[in-house]
């Protein structure tokens, strides 16, 4: 399998036109975090410690690990966060699988793969 490299200013272009505020968020974090689709939409509230994320059961098989990332996505994550969670254990981005709920607010791993491929 070959790799595409996206140039930086292609990503930053991507993000800057990203008008959802969810979409952008899950975008920043992983081209700001270098974090994983599904590290991102596994994120909780409680996971969330001002510019430090926890990610909890990460691929290295830790039990958990830390991403920095730059304080105004954090500032920009913790104000979403709020908005859609109530209590520390909610995700933050919820997801489903075919088989379960459908509604709008929820995401899939193939969900979040159209964003790019649509931006």
């Amino acid at each position: 399998m070959k790799w595409k490299i996206i140039e930086k200013e292609t990503v930053d272009e991507i993000i800057f036109r990203t008008t959802k505020v969810r979409n952008r968020l899950i975008l920043e974090l992983m081209a700001r975090g270098g974090m994983r689709i599904g590290e991102v939409l596994k994120l909780r509230l409680g996971d969330l410690q001002d510019r430090k994320l926890v990610l909890r059961e990460p691929k290295s098989g830790k039990e958990y690990e830390f991403v920095f990332v730059p304080q105004k996505v954090a500032d920009r994550l913790r104000e979403y966060a709020l908005q859609v969670c109530n209590e520390p254990g909610d995700r933050i981005f919820p997801i489903y699988d075919c088989k379960g709920r459908s509604d709008d607010s929820s995401l899939n791993c193939m969900a979040v793969s159209s964003v790019f491929q649509n931006s």
